[in-house]
């Protein structure tokens, strides 16, 4: 068993010692290769290689202190040049200190930064490449003024066999064109006839033009002054002092029931658009009692179906037409979008004495914006009394709610002022555009004045 162990340990340290040789042997090709590398890099950068010398059969890489330098070669030949500096580096620095000291003055030499001195030539004084059909670049003077000349030659060749072609042909045709030439003329004779007819038939029809648009100017003028004359024989036929009542719509189905849209009469009405109640009937005529000797000539009520059921109630026997005006309307904030009251032929056809051909101030669609708030439609009810007021003469009558009735007070007399159902406040204009108020929200008419809602 011993000489078996020791033959063991033999075998393994002769197949150690042979490991080591291999291992060694792959590093000694190891560092011979990056010496060989090394070499080429050397060669390339400096024209010199590090195998010349003595340095070269040393295979060593190892320095005096034993440490590994595998640059050993790179830092012997970086000591040799110590001294001998960069050449190009230095030729480099030398042409920038030239030129510097040459723009600033130092060193300038004659004929300096030109062409003759830099030994160049323009580009217009070098000859221009020209390709062969071979597809070779060379070089052959291009001179331009010839080419022109013998253009111009060519042009000349050109103009004088064409007088010899013309002579020639009038020559051989002299007998047969002078049919042909008349005819010509005579073409030409009636072209310019017809050309001078139709120039003046284009002045005729500009004339006709110009005097069917003067006698539409005329004719517009005229209208606008027979208009302003009429406006004017309005404004002197208008006397004052003139009365004008306002009424507020009577009693309105919603206030008292709340499912007012299932009844029989609110077929087709919006949420906005209540009709009167049996109370807002009697109401209504009571009102109409009130102003059975009361002399007036126009009558205006809102839309919505309860002002202009109120207003046909109380001229029901007078020869008189409701005229629906948008702009006596509710508060906008208190409507649907847009209002939910009818348009005139629509009101008409449910109440018969809407006046059809009234145009109002304010429609469905052209009221203005407004915002929350009773007050915010008082601009709007301005803009319409006022339009009311010069336009019709006599004593007037409006229907309206509470905020449009509450904005006739601030327009009128500068304070906003809300009023009870079916009552009746009484303006008189004094002058154009002044105005006392008699009474306001009187209820003397009414045989019930309990509840009159006036907000």
């Amino acid at each position: 068993m011993e000489r078996v162990r020791r033959d063991e340990r033999k075998a393994a340290e002769d197949e150690q010692r042979v490991l080591d040789r291999q291992i060694q042997a792959e590093n000694e090709r190891r560092i011979n290769h990056l010496r060989q590398k090394a070499d080429d890099r050397m060669t390339t950068m400096f024209g010199t290689s590090s195998s010349s010398g003595p340095a070269a059969k040393d295979v060593s890489i190892s320095d005096e202190t034993g440490h590994v330098n595998l640059f050993q070669d790179l830092e012997r030949e970086e000591r040799k040049n110590l001294g001998t500096g960069n050449k190009e580096y230095e030729a480099e620095k030398a042409a920038e200190k030239k030129e510097w000291e040459s723009k600033m003055g130092i060193q300038v030499y004659f004929a300096d930064n030109t062409n003759d001195l830099n030994k160049k030539k323009e580009w217009y004084e070098e000859m221009p490449l020209r390709r062969n059909p071979d597809g070779l670049t060379t070089s052959r003077k291009f001179d331009a003024l010839p080419c022109i000349s013998r253009g111009k030659e060519e042009t000349e060749k050109e103009k004088k066999k064409k007088k010899r072609k013309r002579k020639h042909s009038d020559s051989d045709s002299d007998s047969d064109d002078g049919g042909k030439r008349k005819h010509k003329k005579d073409k030409k004779k009636k072209k310019k006839k017809k050309h001078h007819r139709d120039s003046s038939e284009e002045r005729r029809l500009e004339e006709e033009y110009d005097r069917e648009r003067k006698q539409k100017m005329a004719k517009l003028r005229d209208e606008r002054i027979k208009r302003e004359r009429l406006e004017k024989q309005r404004q002197m036929t208008i006397t004052y002092p003139r009365k004008i009542w306002i009424i507020r719509h009577a009693e309105r189905e919603d206030n008292i029931n709340r499912h007012w849209k299932k009844l029989d009469g609110a077929d087709g009405l919006a949420s906005d658009n209540s009709m009167l109640s049996q109370r807002g009937k009697q109401q209504a005529k009571e009102c109409k009692t009130r102003f059975k000797n009361a002399q007036f000539s126009h009558i205006f009520a809102s839309p919505f179906d309860r002002t202009i059921e109120t207003a046909s109630i109380i001229v029901e026997d007078r020869d008189m037409k409701v005229k629906a005006e948008g702009g006596l309307c509710e508060a906008l904030y208190l409507c649907e979008k847009p209002p939910g009251f009818w348009e005139t032929d629509k009101l008409a056809k449910k109440f018969p004495l809407v006046d059809v051909d009234y145009i109002p101030v304010y429609s469905r669609y052209t009221l203005p914006k407004e915002g929350c708030g009773d007050d915010a439609c008082v601009t709007r009810v301005g803009t319409t009394l006022r339009k009311i007021f010069e336009k019709y003469e006599g004593n007037l009558v409006l229907v309206g709610h509470g905020a449009s009735i509450g904005a006739c007070h601030e327009v009128l007399m500068g304070d906003f002022k809300y009023v009870g159902q079916a009552t009746v406040s009484e303006f008189e204009e004094t002058a154009p555009g002044k105005y006392r108020c008699n009474f306001s929200s009187d209820s003397s008419h009414l045989s019930d004045k309990k509840n009159l809602r006036p907000w």
